[in-house]
């Protein structure tokens, strides 16, 4: 899924499959083994340091409990999703 800066589903980009995605356009990209994203800490501080080191490794950070508004700063963490 394709994700919003605010974290809500925009648009559908791709449908999972067993061994990959396929994107809307047809091309399949296989993700076997293959690390796709991290889960944040259940608090935010946590959850920030997390976000700090892997934005410099450019790995995507999810969390679904931190509530830290510095987190929702796209130009600081680009690849921290929140739900």
């Amino acid at each position: 899924m394709h994700m919003q800066q605010s974290g809500s589903c925009s648009a559908k980009t791709c449908y999972l499959k067993r061994d990959g995605l396929t994107l809307l356009n047809g091309t399949a990209l296989n993700v076997a083994g293959r690390i796709l994203g991290f889960l944040g800490d259940i608090c935010s501080s946590i959850t920030i340091s997390m976000a700090e080191v892997l934005t410099r490794l450019n790995h995507v950070l999810v969390s679904f409990t931190s509530t830290s508004p510095s987190l929702g700063n796209r130009d600081a963490f680009p690849y921290f999703l929140q739900f």
